[in-house]
């Protein structure tokens, strides 16, 4: 991490954040459901497929993240270290579901993309 502060007061500072997690897991869950793989003939009143081919399709479910613990240190040699050491460790639970929430986020963003990897296998 590095900043500077151009501005009175005049800040500068760089160093580095070692994370640790622990007691962590992310659990997807699949069902398997069916789609119609190929339409015969439809019926003329209700345009519905006569005789429809059925094939499997796995779709994610319901996607979990929990984390139990979160530890961040700052190393640095300015005296903003100490003070965002401070600032973490006052505020590890908001950090660690942050952190949660963008796991979440990224498997939502992106389980479309895994969903049809795994069904075209």
């Amino acid at each position: 991490w590095s900043f500077e502060q151009t501005y009175m007061p005049y800040l500068k500072g760089s160093g580095k954040a070692n994370t640790r997690l622990w007691d962590g897991a992310i659990r997807l869950k699949f069902e398997l459901r069916r789609r119609i793989a190929t339409v015969g003939e439809k019926d003329p009143v209700t345009e519905l497929p006569l005789n429809p081919t059925w094939e499997p399709v796995l779709c994610l479910n319901d996607r979990a993240c929990t984390i139990g613990g979160i530890e961040l240190t700052i190393q640095g040699e300015s005296r903003i270290a100490w003070v965002a050491n401070r600032l973490v460790s006052v505020l590890k639970n908001p950090l660690r579901d942050y952190v949660v929430s963008v796991i979440i986020n990224a498997l939502k963003t992106h389980s479309g993309w895994l969903i049809d990897v795994l069904n075209k296998n």
